[in-house]
């Protein structure tokens, strides 16, 4: 398994130069927020529209982040995933948002170090209104099986797969909590 970053030139659907492609592993975990911790944030706004799953569960999306696009493509998988990002146009971002098949999630994120990690904090709107999810990406997966979580968090949803975004977006509405 070939970990890092690779960058990439590349071109819009246009066939003009944008910015680049990163290719990394992703090693993440995944929690549910009840509330926000305490402190000011400031929060950016995303939309992201998944634009088909494939067959072995590879998801192909494009996201809006202020003023910059991209188009992700990720395999399978729970904490540990490959991920491609490539920066695309705005123009692109409305063509293959146009015709997506796989939904839409809206979401307001922050960023709050912790403990040497970084939290993402993904406050969700429309449908999803009410959900709130923390995700905290790791070096290697000796890491995240280290970490413990601050108290704010609730209950870590990364292996079920109703909390993936791709899910979330097909879904509509958050996913109803499971019994104990």
């Amino acid at each position: 398994m070939q970990t890092g970053i690779r960058i990439v030139s590349c071109y819009s659907i246009s066939q003009q130069p944008i910015g680049r492609v990163f290719l990394v592993m992703e090693i993440e975990r995944k929690f549910l927020v009840s509330s926000l911790p305490p402190g000011g944030f400031e929060f950016d706004d995303i939309v992201q529209t998944y634009v088909f799953s494939g067959t072995q569960g590879e998801e192909f999306r494009v996201r809006r982040k202020a003023a910059l696009c991209y188009l992700t493509i990720k395999t399978d998988g729970t904490i540990a995933r490959e991920e491609v990002e490539l920066e695309i146009t705005e123009a692109d971002f409305n063509r293959l948002k146009a015709v997506a098949s796989g939904g839409t999630v809206e979401k307001r994120r922050t960023k709050i170090s912790y403990g040497g990690v970084v939290i993402e904090l993904d406050v969700f709107g429309g449908k999803l209104r009410g959900l709130m999810l923390a995700e905290v990406e790791f070096a290697d997966e000796a890491v995240a099986a280290r970490f413990r979580p601050p108290s704010w968090f609730g209950r870590e949803v990364t292996d079920d797969a109703r909390y993936k975004n791709k899910n979330l977006a097909k879904a509509g509405s958050p996913p109803s909590p499971v019994a104990g």
